[in-house]
């Protein structure tokens, strides 16, 4: 009987293993195409900020707060895919190097890339914690 237990507990780990992989893979990929829309919307303001501004040049009257407008929706998008990016680097258990934005697994000192330190991981788990407990 203790062979067959042992076959099961093996069996239960790898099949749960399997699944948190999997759930973690769609989670990446949801967040991909998430951040391919945030993409293409922003390329979207960028157009109508250069008809905007090429009106003007062709000497169109354009109020400021067309711009202005356009300027706040592109720094919301901005700061959705900072924070998708952030999320998306979780996922694959990444963390961003403060100086040039390489993404470096999670556990190094230093970024390959430019050989900045990176901050501390007990840091990183601290600030987790108390995301996740905020909501």
């Amino acid at each position: 009987m203790d062979l067959w237990n042992e076959i099961s507990k093996t069996l239960y780990s790898a099949a749960d293993y399997t699944v948190k992989e999997a759930e973690k893979l769609t989670g990446i990929a949801k967040l991909k195409y998430k951040r391919n829309a945030l993409k293409a919307k922003l390329d979207l303001y960028y157009k109508s900020i250069g008809e905007l501004k090429y009106a003007e040049r062709n000497g169109q009257e354009v109020a400021d707060e067309m711009y202005s407008g356009l300027f706040e929706q592109v720094d919301a998008v901005l700061a959705e895919q900072k924070e998708l990016e952030s999320r998306l680097a979780d996922l694959r258990d990444c963390v961003s190097c403060p100086q040039c934005g390489y993404k470096v697994q999670r556990g190094l000192s230093f970024c390959p890339k430019c050989g900045e330190k990176l901050p501390s991981d007990e840091k990183k788990a601290e600030n987790t914690g108390n995301a996740e407990d905020n909501g």
